[in-house]
């Protein structure tokens, strides 16, 4: 549920700037200082950046903060605070944005001193993931400063992702020198996230962002930073020459699956990273998938109710089988038929309750293989989808049900068809 009731009490400070009435600071920056105000007109509260008095002056400094507003006031995803206008009175230069109450990462960690769950962690990185991906779609957008502390969870539970002071899009005509922007031999981003490439100041793309959402997806799991040294230049230098660091060995509980994820977004390589947000999206939604159903079924397997009814399951068998065995040796000595013409040999009684937990547990496989075959086929991975049910391992209650093994009989023929069809299409439009 959200909570739409701030915490934050505006204390004015008496200073106007346009529109703007100033309270308390929120922080500064190499480019400016941050204060909560209030918008007079539309009597709401934002965050006024101001950039810093010696800077006005330098023509350098105010493309590159206007180029701050323009890169915000572009990016059109929830994920951001929104900008709502720019400005000059009187010497003072600022913009005003969407004020974000919350807390960011890197201050929860430290203060709980607890790191986060994998379940928390892995949904913060499709947040960053999905948020990144609409902006680099809409304008070629590299953040290069994805990190905690730029990450904010607000006060309605959702997250918001701060600074974009240091991004660069490859939209913007005004930003292909953005570099030159900076003071010289100033390092962009920082260093503890920085990929290889971003260090060695080459050519970016989203590729670099990934690498720093991994760092920052290991900090979170392990509230430990992979490469950490007291100089910057040794961290830098073990980005490029230090083997990937398995995130189990500080945390044995995270799955295999998140270990996965993170050591290839760490590739030293960007080449042997995710391609895209958009991939690395259906990945981490497919480690979640897969949590969330062996949690699901581990809970079913373990619950008092399964255990009762796996028991009087067993009970029942044993009890059909000691019958049946009963039976073939009154056949041998016995007609098949008495005087009235009943047959002698009746049903064994079954439990019902049984039944219907076997039933309910193939529904549930079966409708959770379907959906994720079905998001498979909606994105024309046929081939995905195929491997899905190919390899599929039943749980071990239905590992002998033939209902189940008929049902994965059927969708795999139906997917082989399907492709046969696209490759048989396919090979017909080549011809002409």
């Amino acid at each position: 549920m959200k909570n739409n009731q701030r915490s934050i009490v505006f204390e004015p400070s008496g200073t106007r700037v346009g529109d703007y009435q100033l309270g308390q600071r929120l922080g500064s920056g190499g480019m400016g200082t941050v204060y909560l105000a209030r918008q007079i007109s539309m009597n709401r509260l934002v965050a006024l950046k101001i950039l810093h008095t010696e800077l006005v002056q330098k023509e350098s400094s105010l493309k590159r903060f206007f180029r701050e507003m323009r890169i915000n006031a572009n990016v059109t995803s929830d994920g951001f605070a929104r900008v709502y206008e720019a400005g000059q009175e009187n010497g003072v230069v600022f913009f005003s944005m969407e004020y974000v109450e919350g807390q960011d990462l890197n201050t929860q960690l430290r203060k709980t001193r607890q790191p986060f769950s994998e379940e928390e962690t892995l949904e913060i990185a499709l947040f960053v993931a999905e948020t990144m991906g609409s902006a680099w779609a809409q304008n070629k957008i590299v953040h290069r400063d994805i990190k905690p502390a730029n990450i904010i969870r607000t006060v309605d539970g959702e997250y918001k992702l701060l600074d974009l002071g240091v991004s660069k899009s490859f939209f913007d005509h005004d930003d292909a020198h953005s570099l030159n922007l900076t003071q010289a031999h100033f390092m962009v981003g920082s260093p503890a996230y920085m990929s290889p490439e971003q260090a060695n100041e080459t050519h970016l793309d989203c590729r670099a962002d990934i690498y720093s959402l991994g760092i920052t997806m290991y900090h979170l799991l392990t509230g430990k930073l992979p490469y950490d040294s007291p100089s910057q230049f040794e961290v830098i230098a073990m980005h490029f020459q230090s083997p990937v660091p398995d995130v189990k060995e500080k945390r044995p509980d995270v799955s295999n699956g998140t270990k996965r994820l993170i050591c290839k977004m760490l590739a030293k390589e960007a080449d042997d990273r995710q391609a895209s947000w958009e991939e690395l999206a259906q990945q981490i939604r497919k480690v979640i998938a897969r949590r969330q159903f062996f949690k699901r079924f581990a809970s079913v397997f373990s619950g008092r109710k399964f255990q009762y009814y796996f028991a009087s399951a067993v009970l029942v068998i044993a009890c059909i089988l000691l019958y049946l065995q009963f039976i073939s040796s009154q056949n041998k000595t016995l007609p098949e038929q008495n005087e009235l013409g009943e047959d002698r040999v009746k049903q064994a009684p079954v439990s019902v309750a049984a039944e219907q937990d076997l039933d309910r547990l193939r529904e549930e496989t079966l409708e959770y293989l379907l959906q994720l075959s079905a998001k498979y086929e909606k994105e024309n991975e046929l081939n995905k989808a195929l491997a899905l049910w190919v390899h599929f391992i039943p749980p071990p209650a239905l590992k002998n049900d033939e209902v189940l093994r008929q049902r994965i009989r059927e969708q795999i023929r139906y997917l082989q068809k399907q492709i046969s069809g696209n490759n048989q299409q396919g090979e017909s439009v080549t011809t002409e």
